[in-house]
């Protein structure tokens, strides 16, 4: 009796559990569903159980366990349906599961074999998506009830999710049918059109669309017509469509979340917080394109070799995407990389090394990228390269050629650069960087004025460049080149300090200091001023400056000033080149000179003697065809040479002037004109040299004038004076001494003695002036005005001596010559016999009348003798001619005649030359003796 209960207890109990399967209820209802507890443990009875597709087999069989409990069990291919009931025995599917075999667990757990499942949309029937797995774990009652767990899954999104189809695989999965979740812990990979996404801890809701990983998320979303972009986090990914089936994709990436977008140049934003906003291009490709990405805490965007970094970065994409414009918020910051830096030589240790550009500012930092990228920081803002450091105050911009290595970065707004000592500041700056033919990083800029640099030339001196217009830049490691500017002035502070002004410069460096200027260009300086057409500088001891020739450089110091078509300074020297004038001068003398070249050093230096002493002044040269003129008080030079050298020394021991020294040389063809004490000469030697010595007023060394070599000298006075030689000295007084170095002779031509008594003469040496004659061995010709019929074009007189002294004064009737020492004179007398007078001494008046000379008197003394020419001869021991009177007289002790054939010995005799009478004093006369007596 009691089997028999049992029997129909399962019975009634098998039944139940069919029709509750097999019916529908009032509610959301799931065919195919067991209930898995029996209270009380029967036999095994089996029970089939029909579905919509083929029979699963229900066993009803009593727990094992002491409890007494009945288990049902399932096993073979199950079919399950979810719906939702809208009326009376009718319902919406929601969800089927259908599963090849199915087996029951020994922990009361369902395992489904080969299986797949769809999920419908409640309102329109379509399906949501597509389940296949290798088997899975279901609540053995009620499998759409409870939690599913899939494993080697493949899940298509078929509907609400951001890319449909969306194919999801993974290890393991879990559904949750009544909150319509996927999730798993398990690494997930998904594909789609265009998208392909995966993750570690995956969980997607099948209403709402939303996908989600929850660590190492990574998305690759292929982008039409253009770059395929990557999208990594540490943490979690999500990605969801918002707005509907039509709205936007959006994808969210937490912790070191990384977005990499490939093309020309490849695009890399990295931040805490990425989020990206896209959606379908087209319905033909459903491929994606990005609209917007928002980053968020730590922001770096890369692009190439480039970044930009900020806190908060929001990025539009348009077009094929590699056109975006971003925008940076947040402490923004910069960086460009160059790859390949400087040569090592220009300032970089390796060229290749990438040489980095560098900003910051207060942003915000906006980055547009189309044919070329650009960038805008809001300043203050901050740019640096190399230990280059530029501010400026209103904003910072950029802009990227076709390459990035062709780049240029302008700065607004009050802006500074600083490098090591030098500092720039300028309303507005350009960069540009470009790589060299060698492939080195070449740094071009220019500011707009009015611009402002300075810095450090050595340790004794600094320099301030300023221009109102702009001022070009190239910039090679820590070297600052300016290769044009317009408008400038240059001024360096320091002992050998300057200021220069042009109005363009064609080439400006600091170290080494370098300037090259045109138009307008001048220089002032504490060794002077010069203005002229252009300007090459080369360190502080190095400047020239050209003239043109119709404009020519001017220079003017405390010395004077000089006129040249090219000036230069070197060390403490100045060179002038094409010297059309110059005028300079010392405390006694002023030079005026025109030359090829010329030189003017100053003079600082030690005293010959030692000690404290000290001599200051200057020196000059000039060469190349010289034509000067030099002006002291009371004398001038007018030079014409090859070569003019001078100078104007003052000794000093400290501050005291002991005693200063003015000299100046000519040399090579020298010709000069000047005037001493009055007088005209005109000068040509090989060289000349003027010399002066003084203490104050006082003149410690007479003036001395001196020429050397091949000398031809001439005076333009009253008495005119020509004399060559080889050493001439003329001294303050306008007196000359010609002299003849050994084996020469100098000549000499004039008028004697300050009148008008022409003569011609050669000697060894002779003292000269208007007034006066001091030959040594002279022979000289005396150029009479006195005719005869015999000589109508003069009488003509030489004489020869050991010396000879000529006097006279100016405007004076007449004038003396005296001959002492192995005097001889020849010459004619009126009626023309030639005569020959010998003497010790002779002294000769001269008589000046009617515009001419005459040799007035004629007086000898010492061993005389007196010879005319077949007339007569006569010794004695002196002599004495007068021309008014037309007679000589000669005396001794005795006086001895010899008249043709007779002997006269006597006290004295005198001859009249025009009647040939023979006047004696008493004395004896031996007449010639014959055969016959």
């Amino acid at each position: 009796m009691k089997k028999f209960m049992l029997f129909m207890l399962l019975f009634i109990a098998g039944i139940s559990v069919l029709r509750w399967i097999q019916n529908p209820i009032p509610v959301d209802t799931v065919e195919a569903s067991h209930d898995s507890r029996i209270q009380e443990p029967v036999a095994p009875v089996a029970l089939k159980v029909r579905s919509e597709t083929e029979a699963s087999a229900v066993a009803v069989v009593p727990d094992e366990s002491e409890s007494g409990d009945i288990a049902v069990k399932v096993f073979g291919a199950a079919e399950y349906t979810k719906r939702v009931l809208e009326g009376p025995n009718r319902g919406r599917k929601i969800f089927r599961l259908q599963a090849k075999d199915s087996r029951s667990l020994s922990d009361g757990r369902l395992e489904l074999i080969d299986l797949w499942a769809i999920a419908y949309d409640v309102e329109t029937d379509e399906e949501l998506l597509r389940v296949e797995a290798e088997s899975g774990l279901a609540d053995i009652v009620n499998p759409l009830e409870h939690e599913i767990v899939l494993r080697d899954v493949e899940l298509v999104l078929l509907r609400n999710a951001p890319v449909v189809p969306l194919t999801m695989r993974t290890e393991n999965l879990l559904f949750d049918p009544n909150d319509n979740l996927l999730r798993t812990e398990d690494r997930v990979e998904i594909q789609g059109q265009g998208l392909t996404a995966a993750g570690t801890g995956f969980e997607f809701a099948i209403v709402d669309g939303i996908l989600r990983f929850e660590r190492e998320g990574f998305a690759e979303v292929e982008i039409d017509s253009g770059p395929t972009s990557t999208l990594t986090s540490v943490g979690g990914l999500e990605i969801r469509r918002t707005e509907g089936s039509e709205g936007p994709i959006t994808l969210d990436a937490e912790e070191e979340a990384t977005l990499s977008i490939e093309g020309e140049t490849p695009i890399l934003l990295k931040s805490d917080h990425l989020r990206i906003t896209g959606r379908e291009k087209n319905k033909e490709s459903d491929l994606l394109g990005f609209e917007s990405v928002v980053a968020e805490g730590a922001v770096t965007l890369s692009l190439g070799g480039n970044q930009f970094s900020a806190d908060r970065a929001q990025v539009e994409l348009v077009e094929d995407q590699d056109k975006f414009r971003a925008e940076l918020t947040g402490s923004p910051h910069g960086q460009f990389s160059f790859v390949g830096g400087l040569t090592a030589d220009k300032g970089i240790e390796d060229a290749t090394k990438p040489f980095n550009v560098e900003f910051s500012g207060r942003g915000p930092l906006v980055v547009n990228r189309s044919e070329e990228t650009q960038f805008e920081l809001a300043g203050p803002a901050q740019l640096k390269w190399s230990d280059a450091i530029l501010q400026a105050e209103q904003r910072v911009s950029g802009t990227f050629g076709p390459t990035v290595d062709e780049a240029e970065f302008t700065a607004f707004g009050s802006v500074e650069i600083r490098q090591e000592t030098r500092l720039l500041s300028t309303p507005e700056f350009r960069l540009r960087h470009e790589r060299g033919s060698d492939r080195a990083s070449l740094l071009t800029a220019s500011a707009s004025g009015p611009a402002r640099m300075s810095g450090e030339v050595d340790n004794e001196h600094s320099f301030v460049l300023t221009t109102d217009n702009q001022i070009d830049f190239a910039l090679e490691g820590v070297e600052w080149r300016v290769p044009r500017a317009n408008g400038i002035a240059l001024t360096v502070e320091g002992p050998r300090g300057f200021v220069a002004k042009a109005r363009e410069v064609i080439g400006f460096a600091p170290d080494p200091l370098t300037l090259r200027a045109i138009g307008d260009v001048s220089v002032v300086s504490s060794w002077g001023n010069v203005e002229g057409h252009s300007l090459s500088l080369t360190g502080l001891d190095a400047m020239t400056i050209d003239g043109l020739p119709d404009q020519l450089a001017h220079f003017k110091s405390d010395r004077g000033e000089w006129f040249a078509l090219h000036v230069r300074r070197l060390g403490s020297s100045m060179i002038a080149v094409g010297v059309d004038r110059a005028i300079f001068s010392d405390a006694y003398g002023t030079y005026e000179l025109g030359c090829g070249r010329m030189v003017v050093e100053e003079v600082d230096e030690p005293g010959s003697g030692g000690g404290t002493l000290r001599d200051k002044g200057f020196r000059f040269s000039a060469s190349d065809s010289v034509k000067g003129r030099a002006i002291y008080p009371g004398d001038s030079f007018e030079i014409e040479s090859g070569r003019l050298r001078g100078e104007w020394i003052e000794h000093m021991r400290d501050t005291q002037l002991l005693y200063s020294e003015s000299v100046l040389v000519a040399q090579e063809d020298v010709h000069s004109k000047f005037s001493r004490a009055s007088k005209q000469f005109d000068l040509r030697s090989d060289l000349l040299t003027a010399t002066r010595t003084n203490r104050g007023s006082e003149v410690l060394t007479s003036d001395a004038l001196v020429a050397e070599g091949n000398v031809i000298v001439e005076t333009v006075s009253d008495a005119r004076f020509h004399g060559t030689g080889d050493r001439l000295e003329i001294d303050k007084f306008g007196r000359g001494e010609l002299i003849a170095t050994q084996g020469n002779r100098i000549t000499a031509s004039g008028e004697l003695a300050g009148g008008k008594f022409p003569f011609a003469m050669t000697s060894d040496r002779l003292i000269f002036s208007d007034t006066f004659l001091d030959a040594s061995y002279p022979e000289i010709e005396f150029l009479t005005t006195e005719q005869s019929p015999q000589h109508p074009e003069g009488i003509n007189t030489r004489a020869s001596a050991k010396r000879l002294i000529a006097r006279g004064e100016e405007n004076s009737p007449s004038g003396e010559v005296s001959l002492t020492g192995d005097v001889r004179m020849d010459g004619v007398v009126e009626n023309g016999n030639a005569f020959v007078l010998l003497a010790d001494e002779a002294q000769i008046g001269i008589r000046f009348a009617g515009g001419g000379g005459l040799l007035a008197s004629v007086s000898a003394s010492g061993q005389v003798e007196f010879d005319l020419e077949n007339v007569m001869h006569a010794e004695g021991d002196e002599f004495l001619g007068k021309s008014a009177q037309k007679r000589f007289r000669v005396a001794g002790s005795p006086a001895r005649v010899f008249y043709g054939e007779t002997n006269i010995e006597t006290a004295w005799m005198e001859y009249d030359h025009l009647i040939h009478a023979i006047s004696t004093a008493r004395g004896a006369l031996f007449l010639p003796t014959t055969n016959d007596q």
